[in-house]
């Protein structure tokens, strides 16, 4: 069923070809599974079966594969639409409509407006019924307990009044699981950036504007961006074949407001102008860097996805929040056997308290690795198709284990492959 895909280190002269990357595997749901989501990653020493998870290799194949469906491609150009991806784009835009009918907290407030806890407890009371109703059937219902926490920590935290990576993360696991489960097709890629994802981005854009949003972990000027990622990375793929927008056109923002409708990375350099005052170089020091020296957006997106691995899903306080359960497994991905976590020998009331230590925990800043000096997500094996599986099944083909490296080169030898 897989057709061709490709590589999300692909130069600036090769055209990414879909067989360079394995396709996605269709797992049907075991009724006798459990699949409600639990928390695994504790602290560092769950990081290395983390990586060796079959949920992180899937994560890293999704993301690729969708760097490649959108290559090229303008935000509003035609593309396979399937009923679940416009029924997801209706729901998104019903959500982010009724962000105007919750008035805001008159009250003081120091971070972030309460009635965005308003806005949380709408979404969540229409969720589960959207899902029954609009996306799965009734063989697919025992994946809802793990599909519906995805999706409802996609837009903030109610608890901390904020806004990040993380959440962003778990829209793209909530995606990840309508793939696996054979809600969204191989002929849906293109339509889950430039469609589903765009729509999420426009109501996220808005709750943090309208609510005031904290950025969650945010690493201040030594960051990519307060909130998103995955935009800039997917958004560098559009641009990669682009005959005249270079990396350096995002320093002139008379010449992106045109384009900034159809290219999600200059979208969001509009964004972050309309939102930001003084000298772009000061405010967003990491942008101005990539569009001063990079060559070519091949590079970029190999360089943002290369720090989307080391700055996002290799930091505890982001990934602590993922949660699993049997289409995101916590199993080895090499073998499927299920992994201990440091936290199997915790009760629940531990389990809890660290929950709360943990998620009010905020990184020290020390500034955002160059990314040019980060491993890339070309690891992952392109030897052969995944086999479908159901429940725990047949885990996919094993992948070379993730090394670090690289950072010790010239800023020249850095952007090379």
């Amino acid at each position: 069923m897989a057709e061709a895909e490709s590589s999300p280190a692909a130069s600036g002269t090769t055209t990414p070809q879909l067989s360079a990357l394995p396709p996605i595997p269709l797992i049907v749901p075991d009724p006798a599974q459990d699949y409600t989501p639990t928390r695994k990653i504790f602290t560092e020493a769950d990081i290395p079966n983390w990586l060796d998870s079959e949920a992180y290799y899937f994560i890293e194949l999704i993301i690729a594969r969708l760097s490649v469906a959108v290559d090229g491609k303008k935000v509003e150009d035609p593309c396979h639409e399937s009923e679940a991806v416009k029924a997801i784009v209706r729901f998104l835009e019903d959500l982010t409509a009724k962000v105007d009918d919750i008035k805001l907290d008159p009250s003081p407030q120091r971070f972030g407006n309460k009635a965005f806890r308003d806005w949380l407890a709408l979404m969540e009371n229409l969720e589960t019924p959207f899902q029954t109703t609009s996306l799965l059937n009734s063989s697919l219902l025992p994946v809802l307990p793990e599909l519906s926490h995805h999706f409802r920590t996609s837009f903030g935290s109610g608890p901390r009044l904020d806004y990040g990576t993380g959440h962003e993360l778990s829209f793209l696991c909530y995606l990840l699981i309508l793939r696996l489960v054979g809600v969204f097709s191989e002929q849906d890629e293109q339509a889950m950036v430039t469609r589903v994802f765009v729509a999420y981005l426009a109501l996220v854009r808005k709750l943090q504007k309208v609510y005031k949003l904290e950025p969650a972990g945010s690493k201040g000027v030594w960051g990519l961006d307060d909130h998103q990622h995955l935009v800039y990375l997917w958004g560098a793929s559009q641009l990669r074949t682009h005959p005249t927008v270079r990396p350096a056109t995002i320093l002139s923002p008379s010449t992106m407001s045109p384009l900034g409708i159809s290219f999600l990375f200059l979208s969001s350099i509009l964004h972050i102008n309309d939102l930001k005052s003084g000298p772009f170089a000061e405010h967003s020091p990491m942008l101005h860097n990539i569009a001063s020296t990079v060559p070519n957006w091949a590079k970029v997106n190999t360089g943002l996805t290369k720090m989307y691995r080391a700055e996002v899903l290799e930091k505890v306080p982001v990934v602590q929040h993922v949660r699993f359960g049997g289409v995101l497994a916590w199993r080895r991905q090499s073998n499927g056997e299920v992994m201990p976590s440091s936290g199997d020998h915790l009760d629940e009331d531990a389990k809890r308290a660290q929950e709360e230590v943990g998620g009010f925990k905020r990184e020290r800043d020390e500034g955002t690795v160059a990314p040019w000096a980060l491993p890339t997500l070309s690891h992952i094996d392109t030897t052969g198709p995944t086999p479908a599986r159901k429940g725990a099944g047949t885990p996919p083909s094993p992948k070379p284990k993730p090394t670090l490296g690289g950072s010790g080169a010239t800023e020249g030898e850095r952007w090379k492959e």
